[in-house]
């Protein structure tokens, strides 16, 4: 498997201002888009329509911790795919049969146990991980 799942769980602060973090959305059959939106566990459930399972992509230890959030039943209910993801020799786990996310994908980082502000400089190691023939259209 290539990729991993980290807590489900993440620690949230209180001051609104700090809480506000910025997110790719990637929606089905959709462009994706930046988000800025608070940092809560609700947020994250409204946006992938339900409980979130992150999945953290896997890196280097110089390059940041990017997560994944998707709704965790997501398969179960049929919703439908939307991203496939790469391995380090750019063949898509879909070729090899392996795994796919399906419904609204949500992209940010983690730092510690909370949720962080994706950052433009973080797409390059993101798209390494869906990259153009990422997406199921």
């Amino acid at each position: 498997m290539i990729i991993s799942t980290i807590r489900p769980y993440y620690n949230t602060r209180s001051d609104n201002m700090a809480n506000l973090i910025r997110v790719k959305v990637f929606p089905v059959g959709q462009k994706p888009y930046w988000q800025t939106m608070e940092n809560k566990l609700v947020e994250f459930q409204n946006l992938v329509g339900g409980w979130i399972e992150p999945i953290m992509l896997p890196h280097k230890d110089d390059e940041p911790a990017i997560v994944l959030l998707v709704n965790e039943e997501g398969k179960i209910i049929g919703l439908p795919g939307n991203l496939i993801l790469a391995d380090r020799e750019g063949v898509t786990a879909f070729e090899r049969r392996s795994d796919f996310l399906c419904g609204t994908v949500v992209a940010c980082r983690a730092e510690g146990e909370n949720f962080a502000s994706l950052r433009k400089e973080d797409i390059p190691a993101l798209c390494r991980w869906i990259g153009a023939r990422g997406r199921l259209e």
